[in-house]
């Protein structure tokens, strides 16, 4: 399958993202391999990828078939030609999919339904005429996307539940002001019908801050500089 590069932040962005999670992991007792870090700058790309197809001017069904078909491709479950031979260099899909091939039925599973429920979101922000609701979809955004970066739980070790829970806070805060930032953009290109008012983005804000607040509770003081540097790092490429 050939796969298009689409146009994204830095690959600069992605590693210092992925390397935020690690240091998060281990500042809970986890210990992050590089190949973990590695596999999450990838999936992080990918993400974005995904959801430039979603937010496309492309008919709805044709974009959602796309992301079917990517995601079918990385898990290996693509019944048509899977030649990759097609990708052009650094296709971030065709270096997941080798990634992705080394894991359990659980995790590419996983990689499904959070890619399932994205589409979901992004047919429904579509319609959406009220910032509440807007809201309240960009936090259960942040917190399946936060599932891609997460420990299982039967795992057993020490400070999984921990890590998870200040990951899912963190990118549940993101998504939110992400969406509060995007709004003027977003209504002028028909992804929502909320219109972009003062009191519409400060009320996005606001439901963005209790995660935020539980998020830094959580967060190690040495982690604090980093995370702050890693969001400046994204909202310049944007």
């Amino acid at each position: 399958m050939t796969h298009e590069l689409l146009v994204t932040p830095s690959q600069h962005s992605y590693a210092r993202g992925a390397a935020i999670f690690t240091e998060g992991a281990e500042s809970f007792g986890i210990p992050v391999s590089e190949a973990q870090t590695y596999e999450w700058s990838l999936l992080l790309q990918a993400a974005h990828d995904l959801d430039n197809i979603l937010d496309s001017s492309l008919p709805k069904q044709e974009r959602e078939t796309r992301v079917d078909s990517i995601v079918a491709d990385v898990v290996g479950e693509q019944t048509s030609d899977t030649d990759d031979k097609g990708c052009q260099p650094d296709c971030v899909f065709c270096e997941l999919k080798t990634v992705a091939s080394t894991w359990s039925d659980e995790h590419k599973v996983s990689l499904v339904e959070v890619a399932l429920q994205a589409k979901e979101i992004a047919a429904a922000r579509r319609g959406t005429v009220r910032a509440r609701q807007l809201g309240k979809f960009a936090i259960y955004e942040g917190i399946i996307t936060a599932r891609l970066f997460s420990f299982n739980q039967s795992d057993g070790r020490a400070g999984i539940t921990g890590y998870n829970s200040w990951l899912s806070n963190l990118l549940a805060a993101g998504t939110t002001f992400d969406t509060s930032i995007d709004l003027p953009k977003d209504y002028e290109d028909e992804l929502t019908k909320v219109e972009p008012t003062a009191t519409n983005r400060a009320r996005l804000l606001a439901m963005g801050l209790p995660s935020l607040t539980r998020a830094i509770k959580a967060t190690k003081p040495s982690l604090i500089r980093p995370l702050v540097g890693a969001v400046k790092s994204v909202t310049d490429d944007r």
